[in-house]
């Protein structure tokens, strides 16, 4: 994806600007907090892909245009709530049997749950219903034979990482969507960007002390999980 003039507003910040670039693609950060810079550029120049990536795993096709009928619609901006949007998508397309993987509301869970996704791209119960969906197609082929998903997970993460770069609770789902599916090395790199954007609390810091372990760092696992505690 060509990135020549994509402006970050990074939530409320927008006193400075600065510019990132790598391999002909450029990033525009809007921050009054330098010390975000060279994490959130590298990170949004991974999710473009011009570096290598976690999103590398997604299909060359992934469809980064978020504009559609209806939206995109940002979970995490009260102003799109206030319009009653949110809640209606929500109360059609995100129920809580979708939420248990037992069925979907208007089709199935995975069309559902596509519909979802294209209103409000970052909305984070629905991208980890897409993780938990997708590992249980796979290791439920039979119980979930009527479901097919319209975009990969790693396509969904990567639209909405491109809709808010810097929303600290969508590194911690998408943590969360990588130990899952064991790729341990970058959920710790997923959790310490969340960590450096301002989330913690005590289910953060004893999932993050989880993968810790699995990569053997047992000092500083147990460091998070006394945080948990």
């Amino acid at each position: 994806m060509p990135l020549t003039s994509y402006v970050v507003e990074l939530n409320q910040w927008n006193k400075t600007q600065t510019t990132c670039g790598a391999n002909g693609m450029q990033a525009k950060l809007v921050s009054n907090s330098p010390s975000l810079y060279k994490p959130l550029c590298g990170f949004i120049l991974l999710v473009a892909g011009s570096l290598t990536s976690p999103f590398t795993m997604a299909d060359a096709s992934c469809d980064t245009n978020l504009a559609s009928r209806v939206g995109p619609r940002d979970y995490f901006d009260q102003k799109h709530h206030s319009t009653g949007r949110i809640d209606i998508v929500e109360k059609n397309h995100l129920t809580p049997e979708m939420l248990r993987l037992e069925k979907g509301n208007t089709s199935t869970i995975s069309a559902d749950l596509h519909y979802t996704l294209n209103v409000i791209p970052n909305h984070p119960a629905a991208l980890d219903l897409a993780s938990r969906l997708d590992k249980a197609m796979r290791s439920f082929p039979e119980r979930y034979q009527q479901e097919v998903m319209q975009r990969s997970v790693s396509c969904y993460f990567k639209r909405a990482f491109l809709y808010t770069p810097s929303q600290p609770y969508l590194h911690y789902i998408f943590a969360i969507h990588l130990h899952r599916n064991q790729a341990y090395e970058q959920a710790a790199e997923a959790y310490a960007r969340s960590q450096q954007f301002g989330f913690q609390n005590a289910e953060f810091s004893y999932k993050y002390g989880l993968t810790l372990f699995e990569l053997k760092r047992y000092t500083e696992a147990r460091e998070m999980v006394n945080l948990a505690m």
